[in-house]
């Protein structure tokens, strides 16, 4: 009976946890916000890329301008010299693939020569201006206009002569008419008649000089003439080149 009575009294009232239990609960209760397992960050993308291949033509990356513009890393040459050194991928130098299309080139090219003037296009930008290079002062006069748009400075058609009464057979010129300040013949001015009879009386000495008799020539082989009679002035003919 009275182990009964001790375990009914046991019974009502709950036990008592150990100390060790207020530990553990204080514990979960610091570290309650920590993550075991947080997002790892790869090491590739917190490490700063330190250089760039200089043969790379796509970057994953901003590289900065240091990084861009470094110096090539590894041994040098010592031999070279600074040109022999700049970066080329041709035997001329660095050429690079620009867009420009076919109408706005040929149309640059054509005013050159045409012209004399074209855009310089390594110059240009939207706080410089456009620059030109050749006869820059007829650009500037032409406002650059190219050979397709409207020149007002184009130099005026001659004027041509009536083309006359088509009923005339005599008077008719039609599309055969002359220009107005067409000249019908011309010759040499007095300067330049004075200078061709000095150039005539230099030469006229020299035209009616009687020839040397003394001249000789000095033949360097044995005979003129082959085993067939041939001159040794005919071409060959049993060369592959056609002499004739």
């Amino acid at each position: 009976m009275d182990t009964l009575a001790q375990y009914g009294s046991s019974s009502d009232s709950e036990p008592e946890p150990p100390a060790s239990y207020g530990a553990i609960a204080s514990f979960k209760n610091k570290f309650r916000s920590l993550n075991a397992t947080p997002a790892v960050v790869e090491r590739d993308e917190i490490k700063p890329y330190d250089y760039v291949a200089a043969d790379a033509k796509i970057l994953p990356y901003n590289a900065t301008a240091d990084q861009m513009y470094a110096p090539q890393l590894g041994p040098e040459n010592p031999f070279k010299t600074q040109q022999a050194k700049a970066p080329k991928n041709m035997f001329c130098g660095f050429v690079e693939n620009t867009g420009v299309s076919d109408f706005q080139f040929d149309a640059q090219r054509k005013t050159f020569h045409t012209e004399g003037y074209a855009e310089d296009p390594t110059a240009y930008s939207s706080t410089v201006g456009t620059k030109y290079v050749g006869r820059v002062e007829a650009a500037e006069e032409a406002e650059g206009r190219t050979v397709f748009e409207d020149n007002k400075h184009k130099v005026k058609k001659r004027k041509k002569e009536h083309f006359g009464d088509p009923s005339d057979p005599e008077g008719y010129k039609g599309p055969w008419a002359g220009y107005v300040d067409e000249v019908k013949s011309s010759g040499p001015t007095e300067e330049e008649r004075a200078t061709l009879d000095e150039w005539a009386a230099r030469k006229e000495p020299k035209a009616n000089a009687k020839p040397d008799e003394n001249e000789k020539t000095i033949l360097h082989i044995e005979d003129t003439h082959d085993y067939q009679g041939r001159s040794f002035l005919v071409a060959p003919k049993d060369h592959e080149v056609n002499l004739y």
